[in-house]
């Protein structure tokens, strides 16, 4: 069981996540960096990985809480044809079709969207309807933040209307 850990966790995991795309993810204009942790269920182990911008993921010990998407798998299905790129996209879209790839999404939209998540998600056919945000994105406050900030807005075009209005009619 040891020998698998360490086959996981020093190639097995960095060669399925560069697979996915990993590579391509980038830091946010603030800075932060795509975190991306993988849970193997059947060993019961979680690995965080730090992905940069043209690098292959790397593998950080310390936790993080800004983890943006957490991945569950069986270790398993990470034994698959690794000589045929095009055969190992396939098998992860069967997986994550069929449920044996799960993922969870810890991050906003915009931040997702900001580190490159998004073009990642759609390259696996994944599309935002299919995503199950977590509640962190559907909080009733963030709604609350939403309403007041259109109700701001249309106050604000209903007394620029008005005073257009006021002015052109004093004109006429």
């Amino acid at each position: 069981m040891i020998l698998l850990e360490e086959l996981l966790k020093n190639g097995y995991l960095i060669y399925f996540l560069n697979d996915i795309g990993a590579w391509k993810l980038h830091n946010s204009p603030g800075g932060s960096s795509p975190i991306i942790k993988v849970i193997v269920s059947d060993l019961e182990k979680e690995y965080l990985f730090k992905c940069e911008s043209g690098n292959a993921p790397r593998i950080i010990e310390e936790g993080s809480s800004d983890v943006d998407i957490e991945l569950t798998f069986n270790a398993l299905i990470l034994l698959i044809d690794e000589e045929n790129d095009t055969k190992m996209i396939e098998t992860i879209k069967y997986f994550l079709e069929s449920g044996k790839i799960s993922f969870k999404i810890n991050s906003e939209i915009n931040t997702l969207g900001a580190k490159g998540y998004l073009a990642l998600l759609n390259e696996l056919g994944i599309s935002l309807d299919e995503i199950n945000f977590s509640p962190y994105d559907f909080e009733e406050g963030n709604y609350k933040f939403v309403l007041l900030t259109f109700l701001i807005l249309v106050i604000f075009i209903f007394l620029i209307v008005k005073y257009w209005l006021k002015s052109f009619l004093q004109k006429i």
